[in-house]
């Protein structure tokens, strides 16, 4: 057997003849071009005798596995599975594990691999995963594999993530249970919640309390979260207005409405209040932290600073830019929920806009400069925007301020700018479309070659918009997708709420009042429909979020909080796995960093307050776990989602519990 493997050819010189080179699935692999003689006698025998050698060449058939499988490593895990059919040996290194947890974890861009690593590298990972393995009865190759894995004191985090999201993908079920011991009751709904980056400890600021400095800090361990021990600082600070990790996860920070920063260190199971700098003086209306916790934007009476931090604890003014005039708090209000605050995934770009007003702040060589997006049309106004993963394009749109109310008419318009070294941000191009939507969400797939937004399509129904990005052509039309059931498509008077990739771009979701619509892109690039989860009524609020592994979701719908967990199913297609009925309505979930412990925030009509629960999954095995061995030895195949859409059937509302504090059966 023969892959069409092209031999690349070389300019004759001096140097010594090297070896041909070849490429295979469009990368360039050293293969031998002739026979060599090798000396193969044995230590004892002083002969001299050699044999000939002969090297495998340019037939793949005839490579030994270690050259074979570093050809396959350039695959992903739809094309690793397929070259598994090949032949018996293609099987074999296809198999491998080590082959397979590089493959899936190369499929997801580079931030987010890191972002799993500090994940799977938390000391619960493997202990959660030994929890999910206890299923498996005693013997079975699937727990003997599971065990090896689980034998060194530090395993692979690539082979834990891999046996995790193999065990997910796996189960027709997941079982969730509601972790009794933290329901916290909050008394406002401004929660600002975040996991640290290792998913050891989640963050909660009550932004809306007034007159109160409120943050709470939880642990997370195999039995449930615990409130972890946060000393508090000397004096009683202003009211919270936003928190973050930094990157190894050893601080929190915390940025107060009077202007304080506040750093706490990690020490062991506590953590100690380790500097309280004052970094400005008035009322913070807004504040957002970099991506890695190194710098700080805060908005102010129309301006905004930009902090950096020169070291471990100490924070400079990198910028101050006056960006409005404003007369009144009524104006003052209205600028802070209008406003554009947003950092690049790199931490060195920073957007602020407001009106007709954009500022684009870039760091270049330990410096902040700010620029000014032209005013080209007056009577526009800028409603959101959005870097690309690699911060170097950007998507801004804007409205037609005169329209109070938005109509199915081309009143929006799309700009795209560029940024090169040197020349800084340019526009490129702009396009008209339509929305309902007062503040269109636009997002950029997580390779940066893709951009959705929801539209109005050629038949006048609702939809989206997806739009490629060409070397030589620049942003191109890709894609016109449906939005609706198969009954019908959704009305004019709704619109799309939210739009979301998954973490390796290859699923899509938007989400409406009457559901969520996925779809998929498999090898073809072409999307497809996944799936529509219907909300019936269709009852506020919904809530739509993925996994970190990027082939799940949960959702949350209605007045009764039916909380839904759907993904891949082991016979094909994608379906639901979990329906639970909590009992009052979410407005926001959380799953933490490793995908095992979904966070939920939810409203007490009872407290006239919030609820605060924490869902752990757990996989269930409904077949013998030797039959799933075919499967995944050779990962999981999304050539079913390629063949036929599978529609998934709507969330049903179940009984409601009677108490919150009752444990709602799955």
């Amino acid at each position: 057997m023969s892959l069409p493997v092209a031999p690349v050819t070389r300019a004759a010189s001096n140097s010594p003849e090297p070896q041909p080179v070849a490429t295979a699935f469009g990368h360039a692999v050293m293969v031998p071009g002739r026979q060599e003689t090798a000396s193969l006698a044995a230590p004892g025998d002083q002969s001299g005798a050699s044999v000939a050698m002969q090297h495998p060449g340019q037939d793949l058939s005839c490579w030994p596995a270690p050259l074979l499988e570093l050809v396959l490593g350039y695959l992903g895990p739809a094309d690793l599975a397929r070259a598994g059919r090949v032949c018996r040996q293609w099987y074999q290194v296809a198999s491998n594990p080590l082959l397979q947890a590089r493959s899936l974890v190369q499929s997801y861009p580079r931030r987010h691999q890191k972002r799993l690593q500090q994940a799977m590298k938390n000391r619960l990972a493997p202990q959660l995963l030994r929890h999910w393995g206890e299923q498996l009865p005693p013997g079975c190759a699937a727990r003997a594999e599971r065990e090896r894995l689980l034998a060194g004191s530090t395993p692979s985090w690539k082979r834990l993530f891999h046996a995790q999201t193999q065990q997910l993908r796996d189960a027709e079920r997941i079982l969730v249970s509601l972790d009794p011991t933290c329901i916290h009751d909050c008394t406002m709904l401004g929660l600002d919640t975040l996991w640290s980056p290792d998913g050891t400890h989640l963050g909660l600021c009550n932004m809306l309390q007034p007159d109160c400095f409120e943050i709470s800090l939880l642990q997370q361990h195999l039995t449930g979260m615990q409130p972890a021990q946060l000393c508090p600082p000397a004096c009683e600070p202003g009211p919270c207005h936003s928190l973050t990790f930094s990157e190894d996860s050893s601080q929190l920070l915390v940025v107060t409405e009077d202007g304080c920063l506040m750093t706490w260190h990690r020490l062991d199971d506590r953590w100690q209040i380790a500097t309280n700098t004052r970094l400005c003086t008035g009322e913070v209306h807004e504040s957002v932290f970099s991506p890695d916790a190194r710098c700080l934007a805060l908005a102010m009476d129309g301006s905004v600073l930009l902090f950096h931090e020169v070291e471990t604890g100490v924070w400079q003014q990198a910028q101050a830019q006056r960006c409005l005039e404003f007369t009144d708090e009524e104006t003052i209000d209205f600028y802070v929920r209008m406003s554009v605050m947003q950092f690049g995934d790199d931490s060195r770009h920073f957007l602020y806009g407001f009106g007709d007003k954009v500022f684009i702040f870039d760091c270049r060589d330990n410096h902040w400069r700010a620029q000014q997006i032209a005013e080209r049309r007056h009577e526009t106004h800028y409603v959101s925007g959005r870097f690309s993963p690699g911060c170097d394009w950007l998507a801004m749109t804007s409205i037609n301020p005169g329209r109070d109310i938005p109509t199915q008419t081309h009143d929006h318009s799309l700009e795209l700018w560029r940024y090169t070294q040197g020349a800084g941000w340019t526009f490129v191009s702009s396009r008209l479309f339509a929305g309902l939507e007062l503040r269109p969400d636009v997002v950029f797939a997580p390779d940066g070659q893709q951009l959705a937004f929801p539209d109005l399509l050629d038949d006048g129904t609702r939809g989206l918009t997806v739009l490629s990005l060409a070397r030589a052509h620049g942003w191109q039309l890709a894609a016109r997708l449906q939005f609706g059931s198969d009954t019908g498509p959704m009305t004019l008077l709704n619109h799309i709420e939210s739009l979301s990739y998954s973490a390796h771009g290859q699923y899509l979701a938007a989400t409406a009042r009457q559901g969520v619509q996925l779809w998929h892109r498999g090898t073809t690039a072409a999307w497809t429909p996944l799936g529509w989860i219907e909300s019936f009524p269709a009852e506020p609020p919904i809530e739509f979020v993925f996994a970190p592994d990027g082939y799940h979701c949960a959702v949350s719908m209605g007045e009764l909080g039916t909380l839904s967990i759907h993904g891949p199913l082991p016979g094909g297609g994608y379906g639901t796995k979990v329906v639970l009925t909590l009992g009052f309505p979410l407005f926001q979930m959380l799953f933490s960093p490793d995908g095992q412990r979904l966070t939920l925030l939810g409203a007490d009509d009872q407290s006239d307050g919030g609820c605060l629960c924490f869902v752990q999954l757990t996989p269930a095995l409904d077949r013998h776990p030797d039959d799933l061995l075919p499967a995944m030895a050779t990962e999981a195949d999304d050539s079913h989602l390629d063949a036929e859409p599978c529609a998934l059937p709507p969330v049903e509302y179940a009984t409601p519990a009677e108490k919150r504090n009752e444990s709602p059966s799955p």
